[in-house]
């Protein structure tokens, strides 16, 4: 029986090539070498009595055959991909894993630990944080992700869990410096990267018209927030993220002015893994508290709304 089946690992290979119409594409995606590549190929060939690829100079194309092939090895990896991860996510020795923003782990997540960790006791959680809108695919090792932005990307399911608002806020000494919001103008703005920088809308709901010249331009959440701690200027940010620091003294709201962002937090992951346990109960988990910021002792939303 074993005889009757081409070698598990010439498939894989074949199928990177095969999609990507290219033996050193291939290569790359696999980490190994395209005369390793051409040697699982012709190993296939062999095993099926037919050729799958055929050249026309540098242009490399699937035969009849190749395509027929094609379409058997993407279905049978797919099987395979999705029994491997099933069975994973049975075990209750491997962590559900889920990407997201550092910003958002260290601001939103940690803080909701203890409410995690009572409501789902039996489910060990693996955070990876990154600055990097990880790949989904099925051979990812990443169950879920949380992303920022408008829950538009493509063949994803999206769950929005944030409606953010934003404030200006800084340290106590630069709050003292400020008689009116006509005074801002006079001041640092510790500005984030593009298109996630909103102070152009928030000026223009206090009336302010005019470009700031003064500005410390930092891509980091947490380095934002530290600057602002540290008295380097005034940073526009998310309520949700700032409740500890403002109950503590730390910073201060500088001005009674609101707006909600155009961007949020998202969960999201394949539309084909919203049925695994785990993932299934992480989901229901965070839908049923989301939109409340970091959790108080007593289980409430310290956020703005629902």
């Amino acid at each position: 029986m074993s005889q009757s089946l081409p070698a598990l690992n010439a498939v894989r290979i074949f199928e990177a090539a095969a999609r990507l119409q290219n033996f050193t594409k291939a290569a790359e995606e696999i980490h190994i070498t395209q005369g390793a590549v051409s040697k699982q190929i012709k190993l296939l060939e062999q095993q099926l009595g037919c050729q799958l690829f055929i050249r026309a100079g540098p242009i490399l194309k699937l035969s009849e055959a190749g395509r027929e092939f094609q379409a058997v090895a993407e279905a049978s990896l797919s099987i395979i991909r999705r029994g491997t991860a099933k069975i994973r996510n049975r075990s209750s020795k491997t962590p559900l894993t889920i990407s997201l923003l550092p910003s958002f782990a260290h601001n939103w997540f940690l803080p909701n630990m203890a409410a995690f960790e009572r409501d789902l006791p039996d489910i060990s959680l693996r955070l990876a944080p990154s600055y990097h809108a990880v790949d989904l695919g099925e051979e990812s090792d990443i169950d879920l992700a949380i992303r920022l932005g408008r829950g538009d990307w493509p063949n994803l399911h999206s769950l929005q869990i944030t409606e953010d608002e934003l404030i200006a806020v800084c340290a106590p000494t630069v709050a003292s410096e400020l008689a009116d919001v006509g005074d801002l103008i006079h001041q640092r703005l510790i500005v984030d990267s593009s298109p996630y920088d909103e102070w152009h809308r928030w000026k223009a709901k206090a009336g302010l018209h005019y470009t700031a010249k003064n500005c410390l331009y930092l891509d980091d959440v947490n380095l934002q927030l530290s600057a602002a701690i540290e008295g380097r200027g005034i940073c526009l940010t998310r309520r949700s993220f700032v409740v500890s620091q403002l109950a503590q003294g730390k910073l201060v709201q500088a001005f009674d002015i609101s707006l909600h962002s155009e961007f949020n937090f998202y969960l999201v992951c394949p539309e084909n893994r919203l049925a695994e346990e785990k993932v299934a109960e992480f989901y229901q988990w965070i839908k049923d508290i989301r939109y409340s910021g970091p959790l108080t002792n007593e289980g409430e939303g310290t956020g703005f709304g629902n």
